[in-house]
């Protein structure tokens, strides 16, 4: 490998590290759920103790709540459900409530192409020990038009990323495109990177959901509440909660998401920059029988550079098929605070914004039919470094942040590194850990 193909993470991967042979516990034990919150005089007993105790139920949170739960007794995962109507609720929010999320090994950066090799090479166990299957393989394919290779869509960085890690993939010129894709219109002259096997995408709320069941089933505790102060005391962290419950716990992860600074749980702020994203989901005749990988493209009209994603039909829970694309406008500058998180989460955008995306999708997909159409809000939460913060603040508190759009193929891995890290402050990859230090502002 070149200097220049370091992909900026300036380290080179000298072995790559089979995943942790951890002890599991049978899905027949007895498990515990905590879905209703203490109140009134219930809040004011005793706390409920923990060993770990981990703060934010997301795709990074759920994922470190599993591993822990291999290794170690005692441990809660906290957070809230999905909210009943986004455009009512005032409390958090979080980017899992879709039904789609892409999934691939290839990537311009070595260290995001590895956390995502680890992740989805334990998708089959999980799905096979839930019993939920939530990964769906139909291929991922990067499309850029000649000339335009720069961040997320740097083919010659993706096919040195692919040889280092031994992920086979298919070169496809504008010719093989139009040939294998007829119905898809790319600009003039692109180029495609395409991944057939490992690759897709997944259904996040069902991985969510399989994560909590096995966790539950290992002997966590899973708590449908939201975290609003810590302080630590001598020997342990005392938690409470919006509702009024006590939580007293040896060790705490942080996995908050978009809302680590807005919670105010840390002492001092993070290098975290959360962009407002939107999706579109145009609804298709469940008839409509195209099959396409899942797409990242990029275009470019000489004036302007375009990159979006483009989903094949999915059928989501009401039924209904769904085409989900989005693309990489995320407004001004970032969101900051309570307030403008939630009023984001609870819009629908902006009209402008809107027809950005209907245009994209008639340019892409010319001969679609769409019969409705719903915009949903997304925060991402980047981070200075381009990769997550996993790092402990102080011997008891520790965080795990920062998906930078990219967590939902890699998040299993992620959460095996928080989880063996507030566990044993260990850190058990062949990636330097300094990759993922916390910056703070």
């Amino acid at each position: 490998m070149t200097d220049s193909g370091k992909h900026n993470a300036g380290w080179q991967l000298t072995t790559m590290m089979n995943r942790r042979d951890f002890v599991t516990k049978g899905l027949g034990l007895a498990a515990s759920l905590s879905a209703t919150p203490l109140v009134g005089a219930e809040a004011s007993k005793s706390p409920q103790k923990f060993n770990i105790a981990i703060i934010g139920a997301g795709l990074l949170g759920s994922a470190a709540a599993r591993h822990l739960t291999q290794v170690t007794d005692d441990v809660a995962l906290i957070g809230p459900g999905e909210p009943a109507n986004r455009k009512t609720h005032t409390g958090v929010f979080a980017s899992h409530y879709d039904a789609s999320r892409l999934i691939r090994v290839v990537d311009p950066d070595l260290v995001w192409a590895t956390l995502a090799k680890r992740s989805l090479s334990r998708h089959r166990e999980i799905e096979r020990e839930s019993g939920i299957k939530f990964r769906h393989d139909i291929g991922y394919m990067m499309v850029t038009p000649g000339g335009l290779g720069k961040d997320w869509f740097n083919l010659p960085a993706m096919r040195e990323v692919a040889d280092d890690l031994q992920v086979d993939i298919e070169d496809l010129d504008d010719g093989a495109l139009k040939q294998r894709f007829p119905y898809l219109s790319f600009t003039p002259g692109s180029s495609a990177v395409l991944q057939e096997d490992d690759a897709g995408y997944l259904d996040p709320r069902r991985l969510i959901e399989a994560q909590h069941q096995i966790s539950i089933a290992q002997g966590a505790s899973v708590i449908r509440d939201v975290v609003v102060d810590l302080r630590s005391r001598a020997g342990h962290v005392e938690v409470r909660t919006k509702s009024g419950s006590r939580i007293r716990a040896n060790r705490v992860l942080l996995a908050t998401g978009a809302y680590t600074n807005a919670s105010g749980l840390l002492q001092h702020r993070l290098q975290m920059y959360i962009r407002a994203a939107m999706i579109m989901a145009s609804e298709v005749a469940p008839a409509m029988n195209v099959k396409y990988p899942a797409t990242l493209y990029a275009k470019t009209d000489g004036a302007e550079d375009f990159w979006g994603l483009l989903m094949p039909p999915i059928t989501y829970d009401d039924g209904r098929s769904y085409i989900k694309t989005m693309d990489g406008y995320y407004g001004e500058r970032p969101l900051e605070g309570f307030d403008q998180l939630g009023a984001w989460s609870r819009s629908n955008g902006h009209e402008e914004h809107h027809e950005v995306l209907r245009r994209a999708l008639r340019e892409v997909f010319p001969s679609v039919e769409v019969l409705s159409r719903e915009f949903q809000p997304c925060l991402i939460a980047d981070t200075a470094s381009r990769y997550p913060y996993i790092d402990m603040i102080d011997e008891r508190l520790g965080i795990v942040v920062g998906g930078n759009g990219k967590s939902g193929k890699s998040c299993d891995e992620i959460g095996r590194l928080a989880a063996d890290m507030i566990h044993n402050a260990g850190w058990a990859s062949s990636l330097p850990q300094s990759l993922f230090s916390a910056r703070f502002s």
